[in-house]
């Protein structure tokens, strides 16, 4: 509940589309939530590829729960997104996510 709370005060605060900002990494949530849905409707985001989008467990991942955000969401646009095959420095793998900013873009 808590982290719905932040992300409500978050969004309402005008912070997550209006300010060029990235939010990003282990959310610890999965993709269906309602506090996930909120950052959707308020920033773009940086869309690992199918298959391979899982992240957790690092040795077997069966879980998506790293998410890159970004704002304004016309502004940037993921050039490449993908998970790094990575099992040793933490027991999640890490997402790379290569962000352009969009010409002429505020």
């Amino acid at each position: 509940m808590v982290r719905r709370v932040q992300a409500v005060g978050l969004t309402l605060s005008g912070r997550v589309s209006e300010l060029s900002a990235g939010l990003l990494g282990d959310f610890n949530d999965l993709p269906e939530s309602r506090t996930l849905a909120l950052f959707r409707s308020r920033a773009g985001e940086a869309v690992k590829p199918e298959p391979g989008r899982f992240t957790f467990p690092a040795d077997e991942p069966r879980r998506e729960i790293e998410y890159v955000f970004f704002a304004p969401a016309a502004a940037w646009r993921a050039r490449d997104v993908r998970v790094v095959d990575e099992r040793v420095a933490s027991d999640h793998r890490p997402v790379l996510a290569v962000l352009d900013r969009v010409s002429g873009a505020r």
